[in-house]
């Protein structure tokens, strides 16, 4: 019996772990191809870099396709003659034309980190956390020609911690979503799995993260101030300025504190024993920063360098 052929389509470090995957588990069908978005200038050189997905297909000698579009009629008829069963997409960032879509046989199947239909869209993992969400997921998604619109054919759960990051979130959800992806694909391929259309209650966007997202408004509370910071770490970040003279001051990690010593929104309240900031309630106790132009530190260390003052300001 020939194995079924799948194409992978994906990009970045959430969709190299269903690759890896499937890599993997390969006796069980033919990875055809992989498809990622083309390489970026990255560095001082501005060189072209490829991305987690592609350097794994080149060590791993999968057949590599890295079109800038899927819209155009010459891209399409070589997807076509790769007479892939089945195209597994996760994280991809290139839209899939209808054509692409209704080209295998069992059509193309998303993972997707969130319990759908709540958080389609780009930054469901970063808008989870900075929205308080208790819990989170994975859905395997049998796509259409909406965004994240398709019906569901499974999911996975994980609860939310407090102390979660977007990063540790987004590394558990990698790894839940590759395991359900490889315990759903047989009976996938038995047309045993019963896809679910997606209510229209519940949904919601994650739209992607901008730089004003990035901006922490000190008039918030302190455990809303925290949950942004959690959302946005380890990457962009969440950031203020010192309203003395503008600078950057990067907030990498913070914790709630239930104080109101009494200073203005933003203001640095003590530095000793902790380093506390005025909240529009409670305050924030800055744990790990990173001063405009200059790397990583603690708080303390902030303090000691005169990065931080009794008295500063701080705003969005």
């Amino acid at each position: 019996m020939n194995r079924h052929k799948i194409v992978f389509m994906g990009t970045g470090p959430f969709a190299l772990t269903s690759l890896a995957a499937l890599w993997e588990n390969r006796g069980a069908w033919e990875l055809s191809a992989v498809y990622t978005k083309a390489p970026k200038k990255a560095g001082r050189g501005m060189q072209l870099k490829d991305g987690a997905v592609a350097e794994f297909a080149r060590e791993k000698n999968i057949p590599l396709k890295q079109p800038v579009t899927l819209r155009d009629k010459e891209a399409q008829a070589e997807f076509t003659a790769l007479g892939a069963d089945l195209a597994v997409v996760a994280s991809y960032g290139l839209i899939l034309p209808k054509a692409v879509l209704e080209t295998p046989s069992f059509g193309c199947v998303n993972v997707h980190g969130s319990l759908l239909p709540a958080y389609r869209g780009a930054a469901p993992v970063q808008r989870a956390v900075m929205e308080g969400r208790k819990t989170t997921g994975v859905t395997l998604m049998q796509m259409d020609e909406g965004l994240d619109t398709g019906a569901m054919l499974a999911f996975t759960e994980t609860p939310i911690d407090d102390s979660d990051t977007a990063g540790s979130v987004f590394d558990r959800l990698a790894e839940l979503g590759a395991k359900l992806l490889i315990e759903k694909l047989p009976a996938l391929f038995r047309r045993e799995l019963i896809p679910v259309p997606q209510p229209d209650e519940g949904a919601s966007y994650a739209h992607k993260i901008e730089s004003a997202d990035q901006a922490l408004d000190f008039t918030r509370a302190a455990w809303e101030l925290d949950r942004v910071i959690r959302g946005l770490s380890p990457v962009p970040g969440a950031l203020c300025h010192f309203e003395k003279d503008g600078k950057l001051l990067k907030i990498r990690a913070a914790r709630p504190v239930d104080r109101n010593p009494g200073g203005k929104p933003g203001e640095i309240v003590a530095v000793k024993p902790e380093v506390l900031v005025q909240t529009g309630k409670g305050c924030l106790e800055l744990v790990t920063i990173q001063p405009e132009g200059k790397g990583q530190m603690s708080a303390a260390d902030g303090v000691n360098g005169r990065k931080l003052i009794l008295g500063d300001v701080l705003c969005p």
